[in-house]
This record gives C-alpha cells, structure tokens and sequence, in this order.
C-alpha cells in the first residue's frame, strides 16, 4: 500500500519548528479503515516512511522509536496493561 501526504508549513527564515505525526491515524482517517499501533498480542506494527523535503535553505531531521528489544518490551507491557485495566471493569477487547 502507498500513502501519500502532503504537510505544508510556512516559516520564516531561521525559526525551528517540530511535527509529530501519527502514522496509523493518517492512514485510518484516509482510508476509511482501521490501522493500529500494535496487533493484538501487543505487538508494535512497523510502518516504512519516505520524506521529500522541499525549500530553500532547509533542513530536516526525523527520529523514530528504536525497533530494540526494550523499546518492544514496553510497548508490549503498555498494551498489557492497558487489557488489564478494560478488563477490571469488565470490558473485552473484541467489544472496542
């Protein structure tokens, strides 16, 4: 599948600016279904991006999170926990 995107932002010379963009949102609101950030084990879904950066005197940096055993775990642990939670007050995962 390919996505395409196009964020437009106007700066004036010298200023720094940050973007956080949530891939799987962009993908679930333009395609009418539905991307997540971790399968139902837990685990993070990767998803490949390419920038095309156009202007003059321009910069740009893009960091992810690592794709480490740590990082996973956490990932995993936070989803863990997250079905802990639905379930203490009685909500199944299937009914989200």
């Amino acid at each position: 599948m390919h996505n395409r995107f196009l964020f437009r932002n106007n700066m004036t010379s010298g200023s720094v600016e940050t973007q956080v963009f949530n891939l799987p949102k962009l993908l679930s609101s333009a395609n009418r279904k539905t991307y997540h950030n971790v399968d139902m084990k837990g685990n993070a879904q990767l998803y490949t991006v390419g920038i095309k950066v156009f202007g003059t005197d321009v910069e740009a940096l893009m960091t992810t999170a690592s794709n480490t055993y740590i990082t996973r775990r956490a990932v995993k642990d936070w989803h863990d926990a997250r079905v802990a939670m639905y379930a203490r007050v009685g909500i199944k995962m299937k009914d989200l």
